[in-house]
């Protein structure tokens, strides 16, 4: 079983619960210390991320982006990592038997005390950790009351300190002021960026995924600019969020200057692993080769003007296709065997000149293979009765065409090969 150990995080109080969602990605055990902490068990995800130091570097950079002030320091036991934090931070103390000298310099002000309780710490002369450590708990419980005994035997891991841990998050919600007005959708880019970073790393948290969002651009005095981003399929890659999102604001012409930034994303779906994909892997997956392309033109000219094609099972050509979601699979196959047909099929046969009752298209036709015979679709009132040919013109050209056996027996170009 892994060492326990733990990484505290002091910061403003109105960024504490953003930080306490987006760290699911770290640690399932995360709890937040009011009003103005989060403290994350990081011993079990050691090896998963490669250790310490870029986990802390993750968090650092997560806070950059947060643009508020912060604290980071870890130790064996949450409120040794806690006090470390609120003196400063920046230690990390990996091993229990080496708390005690880290803690001891500690102001005594990094306790969680009432007014009271710091006035008589200073009337004995008490100002550090290790002063109090120093003197045996009885006397100090009598003197000060439990909390400071309580406190420090906690940091030190004599006494066991059970702690809430908070649950994922089931929607996100995310809101970043600007430091100055823009006043071009593109110019936001970079702030909206930080906040798609923060809700994929919610998300991969709680191990969950979205196929939408929906970003505001707030102004002074006027209705929100808004627009909703799509993806095929429920993902949670903040490069793919950024790259669509970027597409829609180079399409925005923000009727004022824009002030802040709102995120959200309900309704958070199972994130589903692509086939082949480890866990911890999943933002190096690579999609379907088309994928990108197909949101890209979907966030460019909408969702609705993009689809898929399908196979159709009917034996009439115009009939044997229909349009698909593109993140869904049609029928792929014909449930029955079917003579080549060709690429480009025409969307209404064109009627051939005849010679001597011989079909012509640039020159007389060669009739190569033939006849297919479709006679079908008496139950739609669009019933057809024709028997198809593959044809070469004279200039090598191959071509499919049939003959109408209804009066007047036309003959009809139906589509190319080459």
């Amino acid at each position: 079983m892994a060492e326990s150990l733990w990484l505290a995080v002091r910061l403003p109080p109105d960024a504490v619960h953003r930080l306490a969602h987006w760290s699911l990605k770290l640690s399932s055990r995360v709890s937040v210390e009011p009003p103005d902490g989060v403290l994350m068990e990081i011993g079990g995800s050691l090896r998963l991320f490669g250790g310490l130091k870029p986990i802390i570097s993750e968090v650092a950079a997560h806070l950059r982006g947060l643009d508020r002030p912060s604290a980071i320091a870890a130790a064996p036991t949450p409120r040794g990592a806690w006090l470390l934090a609120r003196a400063g931070g920046g230690r990390a103390v990996t091993r229990r038997h080496t708390l005690r000298c880290a803690l001891a310099p500690l102001p005594c002000r990094v306790l969680h005390l009432t007014r009271q309780q710091q006035l008589s710490l200073e009337r004995l002369h008490l100002l550090t950790l290790g002063e109090c450590m120093a003197l045996p708990r009885s006397g100090l419980r009598r003197r000060l009351g439990t909390a400071v005994a309580a406190q420090i035997d906690q940091a030190l891991g004599v006494t066991a300190e059970p702690r809430q841990y908070i649950d994922p998050p089931r929607s996100y919600h995310g809101r970043l002021e600007l430091p100055t007005a823009c006043h071009s959708g593109t110019g936001v880019r970079f702030a909206l960026a930080r906040l798609l970073r923060e809700m994929a790393g919610v998300l991969q948290g709680a191990d969950a995924a979205v196929e939408r969002f929906t970003v505001a651009l707030e102004h002074i005095r006027r209705d929100a600019t808004r627009f909703t981003v799509g993806t095929l399929r429920p993902t949670r890659d903040a490069g793919q969020f950024t790259e669509l999102a970027g597409h829609h604001l180079e399409r925005i012409a923000p009727p004022a200057p824009i002030c802040a930034i709102a995120l959200s994303a309900g309704a958070f779906l199972p994130y589903q692993p692509r086939v082949g994909e480890l866990p911890g892997m999943e933002y190096t997956a690579s999609p379907a080769p088309a994928e990108p392309l197909w949101e890209r033109l979907a966030a460019r000219i909408g969702r609705g003007r993009i689809h898929g094609l399908a196979v159709h099972a009917d034996h009439r050509p115009e009939r044997a296709w229909r349009r698909t979601p593109l993140h869904r699979g049609g029928e792929t196959a014909m449930a029955f065997a079917l003579p080549p047909r060709p690429c480009w099929l025409l969307s209404q046969p064109q009627r051939l000149t005849e010679h001597s009752g011989h079909p012509q298209w640039h020159g007389e036709l060669l009739l190569e293979r033939g006849p297919e015979r479709i006679e079908t679709g008496w139950w739609d009132e669009h019933d057809v009765a024709r028997d198809y040919y593959v044809a070469l013109n004279t200039h090598g050209s191959r071509l499919w065409i049939f003959h109408d056996l209804r009066p007047p027996y036309h003959w009809y170009l139906h589509g190319f090969f080459a």
